[in-house]
């Protein structure tokens, strides 16, 4: 939405970044932070080729951003959404950002699938620790339900939502989540 503020770690050339970035419009800012000076390059061009002002682009490696630190240096403040794009970085920067999960209550999106899926519980795990619920994406919905382990989750996620109970209760406001499910 206009205005919003993002986090998007693991951007790539800007799969997400550069979409976002058109929707937040002038009054909004996206942080993309990308591995390579390859994808820089791209997200830069996109950058001024579609006059993308609110997008700003960092270089490195998730797993080792120090999130809290980085929030206070760049003002990372009031986020409204956060994308971790790399399944193996997310417990990395949950931990490393601590203190700005606590303080901020962001929507968060992040990859579940890799090569070993064992960081899965982690993640979810170190998310409950600082007051996040974890749901899953129904597509063609589009609405978010409550993540429970033992559920099978559908062979093509790719990824998985966290948020504080006051995101949680502005999205179902919305209608796009739903917190509680009672079978009949």
């Amino acid at each position: 939405q206009p205005g919003m503020r993002v986090l998007d770690f693991g951007a790539g050339i800007g799969s997400y970044a550069v979409p976002l970035a058109k929707k937040v419009g002038g009054s909004g800012k996206i942080w993309a932070l990308t591995r390579s000076a390859v994808d820089a390059q791209f997200l830069y061009y996109s950058k001024g080729k579609n006059e993308l002002n609110p997008l700003q682009v960092m270089i490195g490696l998730e797993s080792h951003f120090d999130l809290d630190t980085e929030a206070q240096r760049r003002a990372f403040s009031k986020i409204d959404f956060v994308r971790i794009g790399v399944a193996e970085s997310v417990a990395g920067l949950i931990s490393r950002g601590a203190r700005f999960f606590r303080e901020n209550s962001p929507l968060v999106m992040f990859a579940i699938k890799s090569q070993d899926n064992s960081h899965l519980t982690g993640s979810v795990s170190r998310f409950k620790l600082l007051g996040y619920d974890t749901y899953r994406f129904v597509p063609g919905l589009p609405l978010l339900l409550p993540f429970a382990f033992d559920r099978e989750l559908d062979g093509f996620a790719l990824n998985l939502f966290a948020c504080k109970k006051d995101k949680a209760d502005l999205l179902e406001k919305q209608g796009l989540l739903i917190q509680k499910i009672e079978l009949l």
